[in-house]
């Protein structure tokens, strides 16, 4: 133990266990140590405008320079002002518009190697273009009335004022599910899900000024 704390090892990593010796059997100590794998960040800030924190607690976000890293289970903040745009580590990108909080949950490969997104938009709006990763694996953005599950796609979610998550697809399908059904959002159709848990029939979009 001191020959692997001596290597800079931490001690609080390290067990030892001095099993009862069968008769006969000289004694021995078995020592093992816990790995403890770096974090590696899941995005980084590309561009910034106005007010933008970022962190680990929801109550004490702090302002976060371009060029940044983020690490899973962070929090983005943009003020009444700000803008972000975040590059994310399996190649997607995400563009956080004003007054949004949304939270990294999780991204990484699985054990088929698959890719494994999970965000949620607490609150404000945000445009996304998803890297393709092939037919396998999720990538997902969760409100607090539904999931947008996405397939290799450009798309916008907006929570408004909280009364109900709009979906608007720009480029590939989207699934948005509600507690009770979903429907599937090609390109060019939008649709919404309110506390009903039932998504509105998707709708052509409106045609842009």
């Amino acid at each position: 133990a001191d020959l692997m704390a001596g290597g800079g090892l931490s001690r609080s990593r390290i067990s030892g266990v001095a099993p009862r010796a069968d008769d006969g059997a000289p004694p021995r100590i078995d020592i093992a140590f816990t790995e403890k794998r770096a974090q590696l960040p899941v995005a980084v800030v590309t561009a910034t405008k106005g007010v933008f924190n970022a962190g680990r607690d929801q109550k004490e976000l702090k302002p976060v320079a371009v060029g940044s890293s983020l690490m899973v289970q962070s929090y983005v903040q943009t003020g009444a002002d700000g803008l972000a745009l975040l590059d994310l580590a399996d190649g997607s990108r995400l563009r956080v518009e004003r007054g949004t909080l949304l939270l990294l949950g999780q991204l990484h490969l699985n054990e088929a190697l698959e890719r494994v997104v999970e965000l949620k938009l607490v609150a404000g709006h945000v445009s996304v273009d998803v890297a393709r990763r092939g037919p396998k694996g999720r990538f997902r953005i969760k409100t607090k009335h539904g999931v947008a599950g996405v397939r290799g796609t450009r798309f916008r979610l907006d929570l408004g004022k909280g009364q109900a998550t709009r979906l608007e697809t720009l480029h590939g399908k989207v699934d948005l599910a509600g507690s009770k059904a979903k429907v599937l959002v090609p390109a060019g159709m939008g649709s919404r899900v309110d506390a009903s848990g039932v998504p509105m029939k998707p709708r052509p979009l409106a045609a842009a000024p």
